[in-house]
């Protein structure tokens, strides 16, 4: 049973009907109960290392997602949208919203992910190669 103010937070932001909230799974009920923590939260892939990066990736930059609804923040992103970059990042960024949605608010030491770029770097057939670290943030 959702709490009465997520309800009404639905039924305002989504105009979601009593009968689909009726129809909603226990755990769907349990992440719409966190979503005030949840929007608090940030997915942030952080690049660790970057060679010869044609899309002008660099040391530092970083894409930032939203947990609530799951999507980039483009005020706090300040990495070039590269799509050889981005494909092998979501995997762990999915896993990352999981961990969120289930109350998890910061990364333990050693459970970050790493994801690389599609790009091989010179050493392997390619031109540049970047390296992500991928981690959960509070923005508090």
């Amino acid at each position: 049973m959702l709490d009465p103010q997520t309800a009404n937070s639905l039924r305002e932001t989504l105009g979601i009907s009593e009968a689909e909230m009726a129809d909603l799974s226990p755990r769907l009920e349990g992440v719409m109960d966190r979503c005030a923590d949840a929007e608090k939260l940030r997915i942030v892939a952080e690049v660790m290392t970057s060679v010869n990066c044609l899309a002008g990736i660099r040391r530092g930059h970083r894409l930032v997602f939203n947990i609530l609804p799951f999507m980039l923040n483009t005020e706090e992103t300040n990495c070039p949208l590269c799509m050889r970059a981005l494909t092998p990042i979501m995997p762990h960024c999915h896993g990352m919203w999981e961990l969120a949605l289930n109350g998890v608010k910061h990364t333990p030491r050693g459970q970050a992910r790493m994801a690389e770029c599609m790009d091989p770097g010179l050493d392997w057939g390619g031109l540049g190669h970047v390296r992500f670290k991928i981690h959960i943030r509070s923005v508090e």
